[in-house]
């Protein structure tokens, strides 16, 4: 009876899904000096760390020759360590999770690496130096379901490098430098036309355990800077008509200007101590060599003179203006004639005073920012042309806040009680499709309850 149990016993430990009598005694076999084992679940875990080619090799085909038990790989921080088909051939049919990460690929896979790698089912790129993505750099992978590609400086990623996967369930793409151009219009497509491939918490085989799970992640834009922390879906579709060449785009550089001249809407140009003739210049230019919208930021500028002259040449094409940490004096009708303006931000400007009639013609601004300005006194009836205005930023203005609790701005009390809408924060569309955020917040006056806007003491 004694003897019957044992074998019974023996019998169970080497045909157990869990784990083989030999796995049990050899799994010590698999450490060496930069990997450790671990086979206590299946599939059998090794974990490696600045790992050589040799070492590796060696350790797999040992693996291979000992136990046909499916295999999780993790390579870390391994910079020297050469990928290839040969490194993993001998456990093409075992190798069920792989993990190469933490700076062990720089700028480009390998060519064939993963070919003929069957069986994997996840494979784990995150937080290596992976600037670009070929069209056949996961060819073979027949069986892939979850690929991890976060944390890379990926600028690129070729047009099909996804296609041929047909067991693929999820990706992450997140935190990249994508550049957002007209060779990434196609991933833009791809991204909508598999929606369920940016769902979380995904299992990817059986018996994965928790950390085996893949969260999707739809790809950021890095480049150009008016796609910056936008997703890949938010691509304008005529971001492939025709560009600006480049003679025209060194038309448009000056020595306080940097126009971006990528095929993207709206382009953007970008000026910093820029003086009014050398701006309205480059603004002229502009609208003789395109018809494209236009966002404009102006930084650390003194004495700017802002009136309808100046914004001429580009009235029927500026949509978005932004002045930062700049000296501009403010006149009635100083943007009368930019019609199709949606964002204007004045930011960190000494500012002062806002006189009725400075935004007048204004009618379809949605968002208006006055975030950290120097503004003191702002006219009764100067949001009055604001006819389409959603959004609105007042707060952050620090010691300036007083000359706008002041009893002279009690009318300002009375507005933003019957706009209290302008003040959440909103998603705002450009005409063409592009998404700008806006964070509304009302006035704090200094010494009031939070939400107060006006001194309550003005008689």
């Amino acid at each position: 009876m004694t003897l019957s149990i044992g074998l019974l016993y023996l019998t169970w430990l080497t045909f157990s899904p869990v784990m083989s009598l030999f796995d049990a005694l050899d799994c010590v076999a698999f450490n060496t000096l930069h990997c450790k084992a671990d086979c206590s679940n299946i599939p059998t875990k090794l974990d490696c760390e600045s790992v050589v080619d040799d070492e590796l090799h060696q350790l797999l085909t040992q693996y291979s020759n000992i136990t046909s038990t499916p295999l999780r790989l993790t390579i870390r921080k391994s910079a020297d360590l050469h990928l290839s088909q040969n490194l993993f051939a001998p456990v093409v049919n075992q190798l069920w999770d792989l993990r190469i990460e933490s700076d062990t690929i720089i700028n480009e896979i390998p060519s064939g690496s993963f070919n003929g790698l069957k069986n994997v089912r996840f494979l784990d790129l995150s937080g290596n130096k992976i600037a670009h993505l070929h069209a056949e750099d996961f060819a073979g992978l027949n069986q892939i379901r979850g690929i991890k590609l976060e944390r890379n400086p990926l600028i690129q990623i070729a047009a099909g490098v996804f296609d041929d996967l047909n067991n693929l369930r999820c990706i992450d793409l997140d935190d990249n430098a994508l550049t957002c151009d007209c060779r990434t219009l196609w991933l833009k497509k791809w991204s909508i036309s598999h929606p369920n491939f940016w769902e979380d918490d995904q299992e990817l085989y059986e018996n994965a355990g928790p950390d085996q799970d893949c969260d999707g992640d739809i790809p950021d834009c890095e480049y150009p800077p008016i796609m910056r922390d936008r997703n890949v879906t938010e691509i304008p579709s005529d971001i492939c008509d025709t560009a600006i060449s480049d003679m025209e785009c060194m038309e448009l550089q000056t020595s306080h200007c940097k126009t971006y001249c990528d095929n993207w809407t709206p382009m953007q140009i970008q000026c910093t101590n820029v003086g009014y003739a050398e701006l309205k210049g480059i603004l002229s230019r502009y609208s003789q060599l395109t018809d494209r919208p236009l966002r404009l930021d102006i930084a650390r500028s003194a004495n700017l003179a802002l009136n309808t002259s100046l914004w001429e040449p580009v009235k029927d094409q500026l949509i978005h203006l932004h002045l930062d940490h700049s000296a501009v004096l403010l006149r009635p009708n100083s943007f009368a004639n930019l019609r199709r303006l949606v964002f204007l931000e004045l930011s960190d400007d000494e500012l002062a005073v806002i006189p009725r009639g400075t935004f007048e013609g204004l009618t379809a601004l949605k968002g208006l920012s006055l975030d950290d300005s120097s503004v003191e006194h702002i006219d009764e009836g100067a949001f009055a042309p604001l006819t389409s205005l959603a959004c609105l930023k007042l707060d952050d203005h620090d010691d300036h806040a007083i000359g706008l609790c002041d009893c002279d701005m009690q009318w300002l009390r009375g507005w933003t009680s019957n706009h209290t809408q302008v003040f959440d924060e909103k998603v705002l569309m450009y005409d063409y499709g592009l998404k700008v955020f806006c964070d509304g917040d009302d006035l704090d006056c200094p010494g009031k309850e939070p939400g107060t806007s006006q001194q309550d003491d003005c008689s």
